[in-house]
């Protein structure tokens, strides 16, 4: 009987031991791996579970960023009178009007995206910057988004390049 209960807990001292050592493993391989054991790496599942991830990364990231500028979303949409009364508030002072969201967007951007040729006429009017860049100084001018949106030969980009605006382009890292 003695001899029988010696073995049980040889045999369970095996098991943790065991048990330990794939815990050890398991932590050791999620360190190393962005996946589960069991999706290997460079398979379509792998590719599958990267974009999985960055979507709950970028979802989390979005859900506590800041909301973007009134005034970059009235230039978006061509409301000129909401540009201007938002110029008045801030005692007529245009540098008002090139101020940047969190993503460095500014007005021009978003006005040449999305081609409201009257807002980027007034914008230039009011000396804001039409070389400036999205993304911190890294993204592109916002001839680059008229161009790449909306074509050589629209009006918000005729009226761009007739500003002087370079055509600057993202920097990919």
């Amino acid at each position: 009987m003695k001899v029988a209960g010696d073995a049980e807990e040889l045999y369970n001292r095996e098991q943790r031991k065991l048990s330990n050592q794939i815990d050890v493993d398991r932590k050791k391989m999620d360190s190393q791996s962005i996946f589960p054991f069991y999706i290997h790496d460079h398979t379509k599942e792998a590719n599958r579970w990267k974009q999985i991830d960055v979507y709950q990364k970028n979802k989390k990231e979005l859900s506590i960023a800041p909301p973007p500028l009134y005034i970059n979303e009235a230039a978006a949409l061509g409301h000129l009178s909401a540009l201007k009364s938002y110029l008045v508030e801030n005692n007529n002072d245009p540098a008002c009007l090139d101020k940047a969201d969190v993503n460095g967007w500014r007005p021009i951007h978003e006005a040449a995206r999305a081609g409201q040729t009257e807002v980027i006429k007034w914008l230039i009017e009011q000396g804001v910057d039409i070389n400036a860049r999205t993304n911190n100084g890294l993204g592109a001018s916002p001839l680059w988004w008229a161009e790449e949106t909306l074509g050589s030969k629209h009006e918000a980009t005729k009226v761009l390049k007739k500003s002087g605006a370079s055509k600057i382009s993202p920097e990919f890292k």
